[in-house]
């Protein structure tokens, strides 16, 4: 039955569908299935106790991760697979009657052409079109939202439609990789400069050692996966000094993107507040906002596209480029349908445009940027 269960639940029926999210387990008496479209499924009556699940977690975590999870070490991370998290909570830490609390997390960015992106309505065409003209002309970006908003979706469409194969690109990411940006040639042989990295904690190498490191080795572009911890303040640095820098984080707005970017900066750097934010503001003078909308299909969406500045006099400047604005909340057949419609609010500041300039933007494109017309296309 244990073979069984494994197999049905954990390692075929469910983890490699391309179109899960995730898999909890709160009760032994039930195991919920995530699905990316917003649905649910509720499996239930999956284990024959308490003590059952537990032991499934044992077994999954050490036979995968060679974690021990027992009443020395009730609180675990780790990976089944490659693009695979799991988190374990037990031993008394969860009420010993409901079992283990177990999340796993298969980490699948959606894989798709930018054209279909855009017809799913995450982002309008000129948008996107705006989002990648940043960074391919040396605008650091750190794409904000909650958890399952399709941050790591943007971020590799962005990779995808915007470096070129003599760039040179480093990925960092925390214990799995999400990122497979080589590209081959008909003899399998790899055609563009790319090393992906990952950290490896058992020796104590984590984001921000990688991000040092790939300093030393002339990127063109360096993506930091996610931004959750000290690696921030070298992401900061990094990118102040001149390395166009692809990153995520968890923020709640754009604006409150850098109050985030800050503490996290704090938990390596003892500079004041006020220092720090000056300096995320300039390393990343581009958020990106995205968020699952709390409809039916949990539909995502870029809510905001925001600039901020420090000017010549030294005032920081917020400067809303784009937005999504609701404009029906409908209830259609029981399902709930959210409709609205993205707007363009501003351009990017004089300030901005010299560093285009700098970094040798085409002048149709930038004319582009600045002045798109209805049937302009992002390439």
């Amino acid at each position: 039955y244990d073979k069984y269960l494994y197999k049905k639940i954990i390692n075929n029926k469910y983890i490699v569908r391309d179109d899960v999210e995730e898999i909890n387990s709160n009760h032994w008496k039930s195991i919920i299935v995530k699905y990316k479209n917003g649905k649910k499924e509720h499996v239930k009556n999956c284990f024959r106790s308490p003590e059952h699940a537990e032991n499934i977690a044992k077994r999954m975590l050490r036979k995968c991760s060679d974690i021990v999870f027992d009443n020395a070490n009730p609180i675990v991370r780790g990976h089944l697979d490659g693009n695979i998290r799991i988190t374990a909570v037990g031993m008394g830490i969860t009420d010993k009657d409901k079992g283990v609390a177990v999340s796993i997390r298969v980490v699948n960015p959606e894989h798709m052409s930018e054209e279909e992106y855009i017809k799913k309505g995450t982002a309008s065409e000129e948008m996107f079109y705006a989002i990648k003209t940043f960074y391919k002309y040396g605008m650091s970006i750190c794409i904000a939202g909650p958890t399952g908003s399709g941050k790591t979706t943007t971020a590799s469409l962005i990779v995808e439609n915007t470096i070129e194969d003599d760039d040179r690109l480093i990925t960092i990411e925390e214990d799995v990789r999400e990122f497979d940006f080589v590209k081959y040639d008909k003899d399998a042989i790899p055609k563009n400069e790319v090393i992906h990295l990952v950290t490896k904690h058992s020796h104590d190498i984590d984001q921000d050692k990688l991000i040092e490191l790939s300093l030393t080795m002339n990127p063109n572009y360096l993506i930091v996966s996610e931004m959750k911890g000290k690696e921030a303040d070298s992401a900061k640095k990094a990118a102040n000094i001149g390395i166009p820098i692809l990153s995520t984080t968890h923020s709640n707005s754009a604006t409150d993107t850098y109050p985030r970017l800050v503490d996290l900066c704090k938990e390596k750097s003892k500079m004041d507040y006020d220092t720090l934010l000056r300096g995320v503001i300039k390393a990343f003078p581009i958020v990106v906002f995205q968020k699952k909308l709390k409809d039916t299909l949990e539909s995502k969406r870029v809510m905001e596209i925001k600039e901020t500045i420090i000017d010549f006099e030294g005032n920081i400047r917020e400067n809303t480029l784009f937005e999504f604005n609701e404009i029906e909340d409908l209830i259609i057949n029981g399902e709930r349908h959210i409709k609205g419609e993205f707007k363009k609010i501003n351009n990017i500041s004089e300030q901005s445009q010299n560093i285009l300039k700098l970094n040798n933007i085409p002048k149709e494109e930038l004319d582009r940027l600045l002045n798109w017309k209805d049937g302009d296309k992002c390439d």
